[in-house]
């Protein structure tokens, strides 16, 4: 299924509501698979995060283990609420676990303390270079170790960086399922088209040149 940014089609608002028919009414019956999968939709294309938390908290009242709603609830706590301090416990959690998570929660733990101004430049790098160890193949985490390095003036690596996450990028795979699609646009950003990144990556490479 193809998605479509910012607003759900109707192909994507007839899946939601199948899915919502069988969760929604009958919560504590449903799978944790389709609580999490309904909650993940919510945000997008739907844009229903308050309900979509309500959707991790339940599944945390079921299973307080699950890393994914722990993910997901520190997401919406930190893009959409801004509250960042709310979301740094879930992902240190995730990070402690070592949960299929871990190299998601580094980036938005990274992000979450630069908010709260409790990190150094330092301890930001740090977190952001182990979320590239775990996942070398991804180009959010890239990217965001390139601005990290930026703002400390280190173009060269900053560079490299931008061109790791450039060489990660994917064309979407018409096969993919609804939430697949999503997963590597928001949280690897491998099907994210790229633009952005090819014009930072110009802009400091004429920086370099003239410096």
């Amino acid at each position: 299924m193809q998605m479509n940014y910012g607003h759900a089609t109707p192909e994507e608002q007839v899946y939601v509501q199948q899915l919502e028919t069988d969760v929604a009414h009958k919560l504590e019956l449903s799978s944790i698979n389709s609580i999490l999968e309904l909650g993940q939709l919510y945000i997008e294309p739907c844009h229903r995060e308050a309900e979509a938390m309500k959707l991790f908290e339940a599944v945390l009242r079921r299973e307080p283990s699950n890393s994914a709603a722990k993910f997901w609830l520190a997401y919406c706590n930190a893009w959409y609420l801004m509250e960042y301090s709310e979301a740094v416990p879930l992902l240190q959690e995730i990070i402690v676990e070592q949960a299929d998570e871990t190299a998601a929660a580094y980036v938005l733990l990274a992000y979450c303390k630069e908010r709260l101004e409790q990190t150094t430049s330092e301890e930001q790098i740090n977190l952001l270079q182990t979320s590239v160890e775990l996942e070398p193949n991804w180009v959010n985490n890239h990217a965001a170790l390139a601005w990290a390095y930026r703002k400390e003036g280190r173009l060269s690596e900053a560079i490299e960086q931008l061109k790791e996450a450039i060489e990660n990028l994917v064309e979407v795979d018409s096969t993919w399922s609804l939430l697949h699609e999503i997963y590597e646009v928001q949280i690897t950003g491998r099907a994210s088209t790229g633009q952005f990144l090819r014009m930072e990556l110009e802009k400091m490479t004429r920086q370099i040149t003239i410096s």
